[in-house]
């Protein structure tokens, strides 16, 4: 299980805690209290875009600021695309509108012509 130190809000309080995410779990922990254990499909970390990670499960919303906040997305980048580490809860940014269609189109056009030039140049060493 991976760990990242840090404090979350709680009755407008700070406490400090310390965030899990492990293999199918996310867990919160301040001390020996444990505040809760999620499993990674239950649980949502997102960023506030200020600095600090909201951390949804259960229909309840945590403010977690992280101890070092480019580690944690470091980190979070790291288990949620790549799978360097065990699990991770699901990352989503509900800003990101995602490509247009024409940005895509776009894309795509240049994928072809990129492969048609590469392939132009391959015959082009043999002839």
């Amino acid at each position: 299980m991976t760990t990242y130190p840090g404090v979350v809000t709680l009755d407008h309080e700070t406490v400090p805690v310390t965030l899990g995410i492990g293999i199918g779990k996310v867990t919160l922990v301040a001390g020996d209290l444990e505040i809760g254990e999620w499993s990674d499909t239950d649980c949502i970390i997102r960023p506030d875009g200020e600095g600090q990670w909201l951390i949804e499960a259960e229909e309840e919303t945590l403010f977690f600021l992280p101890d070092d906040p480019s580690q944690f997305a470091i980190g979070l980048e790291g288990e949620e695309g790549h799978g360097k580490h065990e699990a991770s809860a699901a990352i989503v940014d509900p800003e990101d509108p995602g490509p247009k269609a024409m940005t895509m189109v776009g894309f795509y056009l240049l994928a072809g012509v990129t492969a048609v030039l590469g392939l132009w140049a391959l015959i082009s060493l043999f002839m």
